[in-house]
């Protein structure tokens, strides 16, 4: 059996996709109350047509009440009837809420688990068979291999049919990473091909923590700014301090504040970081 080099054509083709949080989908027209199409904002400024507003108001209520509709929507409607309605003040955001998939890689920082769907098409008009794959990271420090399908092969994929599956990974490192997805298979003639195809991306840090130290009387005071470097709100639900061998370390805290946590070092509130914000945490630090 001969094996082929990469040039030449294909019969089969990898697909990635990041799975992450899907986002809202927002709605390009303005919704609108419907006694705007009635009134409009310049109906004070003209008197007469102001003198006409009570029993425009009372046939646009008389007719609800006999068409028997109520201002509030049915969730059973399905149909786009009352959809420039404004049945709610949210409803001025445009969120129809449906959710849309990701439409690029987007940004991927430390910490985060990175998850992909992958999908290995047969774009050709006969059957591949035997088909060995193999999906793996790369940085500059390590190779982790994610899918190895070596000791149960696909048996086959047919015309115009695919293969899928979803990796994960713990990302641990910053830097250029390289998703590495190869597939080995035979193709119709009853070669045996070797597909490679790489995935490049870089792992951001979404946080950075600067330090500054005052010492008062007997306690030294250091304070932690930690500032949001992601395109995101983040929350933090907790923040350590593990201080040196011989020291003791308490959180500084208001005068008004009582923390239900008896834990001294660790800090338990939910702190808020907004796109580029910023959080200042003091500790008091004593030998």
């Amino acid at each position: 059996m001969k094996m082929s080099s990469t040039q030449g054509p294909h019969s089969l083709a990898f697909r990635v996709m990041r799975l992450c949080r899907p986002s809202l989908h927002v709605e390009i027209p303005v919704r609108f109350d419907p006694s705007d199409l009635l009134f409009g904002e310049d109906l004070f400024d003209d008197p007469v047509a102001a003198s006409h507003l009570p029993r425009l108001l009372a046939d646009t209520v008389s007719a609800t009440a006999a068409d028997g509709s109520t201002t509030s929507a049915d969730p059973s409607d399905l149909s786009y009837r009352n959809r420039f309605l404004l049945q709610h003040p949210s409803d001025s955001l445009g969120l129809p809420g449906l959710l849309l998939l990701p439409q690029s890689f987007g940004a991927i920082y430390l910490g985060e688990t990175f998850c992909s769907y992958i999908s290995i098409n047969n774009s050709s008009n006969f059957e591949v068979r035997d088909v060995t794959i193999k999906a793996e990271i790369q940085t500059e420090r390590q190779r982790i291999l994610l899918l190895d399908t070596s000791k149960s092969p696909v048996e086959s994929i047919r015309a115009g049919g695919r293969y899928d599956f979803i990796v994960e990974h713990d990302v641990k490192e910053l830097g250029a990473h390289t998703l590495v997805c190869t597939a080995l298979y035979n193709d119709n003639d009853g070669e045996r091909k070797y597909l490679p195809q790489y995935f490049k991306f870089m792992v951001a840090n979404p946080l950075s923590v600067r330090t500054k130290v005052r010492v008062v009387k007997e306690t030294t005071i250091l304070e932690a700014s930690i500032e949001n470097h992601t395109k995101s709100n983040l929350y933090m639900d907790q923040v350590d301090f593990e201080p040196a061998q011989n020291w003791n370390a308490t959180i500084l805290r208001g005068v008004d504040h009582h923390p239900e946590s008896k834990q001294p070092m660790r800090l338990t509130d939910r702190y808020s970081l907004l796109y580029h914000g910023n959080c200042n945490i003091f500790f008091g630090l004593k030998f």
